[in-house]
Order: structure tokens, then C-alpha cells, then sequence
């Protein structure tokens, strides 16, 4: 049994036909680039990719690159947020730092932090999402590039979707 075969057998009974359905409509090149992709999510850290490669070629969505920047976001603002490494870089910051240990415990504090990152994170990955509506600015998408650095045409979108997968969490998850 490969891979997303396991993966189907273990979804819930009402999901198991839907992915039986996809799996069963892929051919032996198909499924090589499933797996060729499985193996490369799991590289980038990707715990779980069967579900991101489903999603990925049953709806062309670029899950690959939205996965490597919700990773990339983790990794850079959310998690530094929450191990208080990127306030320590502002003098103000630093002395509110200051008065919140005397007040918080340290469980309590890491608490504070990370919901205050995940919620930017979410609310910066929705304008990301939306592009701008007005006649008086120019609009933006982000979209995948190939590994060559080419823009593949593929928009990269509904993010704040997918901020707090399991995939992103910390091992303490409040």
C-alpha cells in the first residue's frame, strides 16, 4: 500500500470516497510526482504532506509554495514572537518585557506572545490574501515561482486558511 493510499484508509468515513475518487483517477506518473513531491514537503518539514499534494493536483493550488511560506512565517516572525527574540531589538520593548515577567509567569507570558504573533501573522496573511480594491491603488497577488525563479502563474492564496495547521504549531499548543 503507498503513501496516499494509507492516507485515504485513514481519513474519516465520509472523506474516504472523495480521496478514493482522486487517488484512483491518477496514473503511475501521477503518483510518482506524488511521491517525488511527498518526499520534498517532508524535507522542507512538512509532517503530513499527503493532504497538501491531494489539494495541490486536484485543484491546482501551489500548496508546495503556500506550505514553504506559512513555514517561512513561522519561522521568521511567529515563533521569534513567541520566544520573545525579535521584541528584544527595541529599547521600548525591552523594558515592557521588563514589567510583563514581573507580572506573568514564564507559561503565561510564552502564552501572551504567541497569540499576539499568530493573530499578525493571520491578519497580515488576509491583506496578502485580498490584494487591494481601489481604483486609486495598484492592486498585488502573490504568486509561486519555479525553482528557477520564474513566475509559474499560479497565485498563491487563501493563507490565513492555513496559518494554524498543525504543520506551523509549536509543540505547546494553547
Amino acid at each position: 500500500m503507498n503513501r496516499f493510499q494509507q492516507y485515504v484508509s485513514e481519513r474519516p468515513v465520509y472523506e474516504r470516497e472523495f480521496y478514493q475518487k482522486l487517488l484512483d483517477g491518477w496514473d503511475e506518473q501521477k503518483l510518482a510526482r506524488a511521491i517525488a513531491m511527498a518526499g520534498k514537503l517532508e524535507t522542507a518539514g512538512c509532517a503530513h504532506p499527503e493532504g497538501w499534494i491531494f489539494s495541490e493536483f486536484s485543484e491546482n493550488i501551489p500548496q508546495f509554495a503556500r506550505f514553504a511560506l506559512l513555514k517561512s512565517l513561522w519561522e521568521r516572525a511567529i515563533t521569534p514572537a513567541i520566544e520573545n527574540d525579535f521584541w528584544l531589538n527595541s529599547g521600548a520593548m525591552r523594558e515592557i518585557l521588563k514589567k510583563v515577567e514581573r507580572v506573568l509567569s514564564s507559561d503565561e507570558k510564552e502564552q501572551l506572545f504567541s497569540e499576539i504573533g499568530k493573530a499578525l501573522g493571520f491578519h497580515m496573511l488576509n491583506v496578502l490574501d485580498e490584494g487591494i480594491h481601489s481604483e486609486e491603488l495598484p492592486g498585488w497577488s502573490v504568486i509561486e515561482l519555479s525553482a528557477e525563479g520564474e513566475p509559474t502563474g499560479r497565485e498563491i492564496g487563501g493563507l490565513h486558511e492555513s496559518l494554524m495547521e498543525e504543520e506551523f504549531q509549536p509543540h505547546r499548543i494553547y
